[in-house]
């Protein structure tokens, strides 16, 4: 429908849109991994058999979401969108993970950001 839609229409609706989102009692937080990035900084340590960036962007989202909801002393609810059920398996088994043995980096790399422990999880 806004393809038909005219200018002003249009321009209506993406500043309605903007307002909502804006005003959103809400925080979004995301990752992104630069994947030649990642490769080559882990294809010597792993050859070809490096982690799923997606267990990469998983921890790294969960975990600031994590530190948000501490900050502001809060409960968080992990809610990963569902795929299929080796997916989601696979993602589930990051949560969990995360809550019995913390951030799956090496601390010795990571330790400057400060990952959440177990508990904290």
């Amino acid at each position: 429908w806004l393809d038909d839609a005219d200018e002003e229409e249009r321009s209506a609706f993406y500043e309605e849109l903007y307002c909502l989102m804006r005003d959103a009692p809400i925080i979004g937080i995301a990752c992104v991994v630069d994947r030649p990035g990642y490769n080559h900084r882990y294809y010597e340590r792993y050859g070809r058999r490096p982690w799923d960036l997606c267990k990469t962007a998983f921890a790294v989202a969960v975990e600031r979401a994590a530190k948000c909801a501490i900050e502001r002393g809060r409960k968080l609810n992990v809610y990963p969108e569902r795929c299929n059920k080796p997916e989601d398996r696979l993602l589930r088994a990051y949560f969990e993970s995360l809550k019995s043995e913390g951030m799956p980096f090496d601390t010795s790399n990571s330790g400057k950001y400060g990952p959440l422990t177990p508990e904290q999880f």
